[in-house]
């Protein structure tokens, strides 16, 4: 299952416009679970990544009630998997592509901003590189946002182990299968979905143009 960071449509992650004149670089991140997905994007908040490139972060996390059963994310479980919980379906291992833990905005909002979105990306890519060259550093970061206690100390250093090797893309860019499985979901509700071009959805042009530079190379030269 691939991942979407870069899609500037849907909310996974939004990137909510602040209309302060005199705080245009602050950037409001609201995130829609509380997940270990999201460690890339505190360990760039946590590290003064955003700072480094002139943007002010405030995470806001949106998501968060109860229910009888769920697809869970990571480390939670691997908390389920040792209370007994039997995992119908692991989503990675299959081949379906789907929108998931992406960094969304509005057009309007890119238009008007995009200096300062190219200098968010630049500090959330340094929070990936950071992320998987730093393992005790983020498992602390993700530990605190989670508080997770000493005795799921295992699960949270497994969770770890998947993102920085295998969910964690150095170079994140859409996936358009993603947003062709989402469309296809929502043609028995919405028709128009059945001939929407998925490219209309996402815009990688900002990713490529930081990906072009070097910028992301250099992070990962040693």
């Amino acid at each position: 299952m691939k991942t979407l960071w870069f899609s500037f449509v849907a909310a996974g992650c939004a990137l909510i416009n602040h209309t302060d004149a005199f705080a245009q670089d602050k950037v409001r991140v609201g995130l829609s679970s509380v997940s270990a997905l999201h460690g890339a994007m505190w360990v760039a908040e946590q590290k003064g990544l955003f700072r480094k490139h002139g943007i002010e972060t405030e995470i806001i996390v949106t998501g968060q009630g109860a229910t009888a059963g769920a697809v869970m994310t990571i480390p939670f479980v691997f908390i389920a998997e040792d209370r007994g919980f039997r995992v119908l379906v692991d989503l990675a291992e299959t081949d379906i592509y789907y929108l998931h833990t992406m960094i969304a905005s509005t057009r309007s909002y890119i238009k008007a901003n995009r200096d300062n979105v190219l200098r968010f990306l630049k500090g959330f890519l340094e929070g990936i590189a950071y992320f998987k060259h730093n393992k005790k550093e983020s498992l602390e970061i993700v530990r605190k946002k989670l508080r997770v206690n000493a005795e799921q100390e295992r699960n949270l250093e497994r969770s770890y182990d998947l993102l920085a090797t295998k969910y964690y893309e150095t170079t994140p860019y859409p996936s358009l299968r993603g947003v062709e499985t989402v469309l296809g979901l929502l043609e028995k509700d919405s028709p128009k979905a059945k001939s929407a071009d998925p490219k209309s959805f996402v815009d990688d042009s900002l990713l490529r143009e930081i990906d072009q530079s070097g910028f992301i190379k250099k992070l990962y030269e040693r």
